[in-house]
């Protein structure tokens, strides 16, 4: 593959990949953002999603290839579908993911640098750079969830950076230099909770793709229910309601 500096695990996960979501006619570059942005989601999302719905490489991407919003568990598509999601739940825990993804086997300060700087400039209330559709939808929906604060009642949104490349993050106190200068900039905005930026390499991201297949279980908070009584062939079960944000985990 021109131009692609991989590993033959990472490569074989990737054509893996690749052939089940039908994008074998991408270039590698871009199949690896799709791998990388589907990889991680799976682990912050709890429904099933489509790879579109959050890539956002190409032209005009603020060197973001990966971005959504994720409350109450779910990624959300359009503003509609939030204030649904506020008023059935009654509150909104927002996270905002950012995630860039290089075919590399080293990490890049530049590269950081300019990914932390398209996050900021994403964040603040006046974009100086050119946005492409996809993010300028995702902006729509982030200013919708602003407008919704005051349904933020358990916290204020997590900011989550992922820089990805094939390579190993080795504790380089020049790079730890630019992920710690951007993350105080971003908790300087007053906007979040909790800011974290993860760099992953190869070995990370192959461990989220696989754990993605072994995604057989979720936990809900069921309080309002009764036991029934024994049923041959089951071990236990219930009757009950649960709100509808613990309802669209188990979709």
């Amino acid at each position: 593959k021109f131009g692609v500096d991989m590993d033959k695990i990472t490569n074989s996960l990737l054509d893996t990949f690749s052939e089940q979501f039908e994008i074998k006619n991408m270039d590698a570059h871009t199949q690896f953002e799709h791998f990388s942005n589907y990889s991680i989601c799976s682990k912050l999302n709890r429904t099933s999603f489509e790879l579109s719905d959050i890539h956002t490489g190409s032209g005009g991407d603020c060197a973001i290839d990966g971005l959504c919003l994720i409350a109450n568990g779910k990624i959300i598509t359009d503003t509609s579908e939030l204030t649904e999601i506020s008023i059935s739940s009654g509150y909104l825990d927002a996270d905002i993911v950012f995630i860039q993804s290089k075919t590399t086997s080293s990490f890049s300060g530049s590269d950081i640098g300019s990914f932390i700087h398209g996050v900021k400039d994403f964040l603040s209330d006046e974009s100086k750079l050119v946005q492409n559709a996809k993010i300028q939808d995702i902006k729509e929906i982030w200013n919708e969830l602003i407008r919704l604060s005051p349904s933020m009642v358990n916290r204020r949104p997590n900011c989550k950076l992922f820089y990805v490349c094939t390579g190993k993050w080795v504790q380089d106190k020049n790079l730890q230099s630019v992920v710690d200068s951007g993350l105080s900039e971003l908790e300087a905005t007053g906007l979040f909770d909790e800011v974290t930026i993860t760099p992953y390499g190869a070995a990370e991201i192959q461990r989220l793709y696989n754990e993605t297949k072994n995604k057989l279980s979720t936990t809900i908070t069921f309080q309002n229910r009764i036991t029934l009584p024994d049923i041959e062939g089951v071990k236990q079960a219930h009757l009950g309601v649960i709100p509808f944000g613990e309802f669209v985990k188990l979709k």
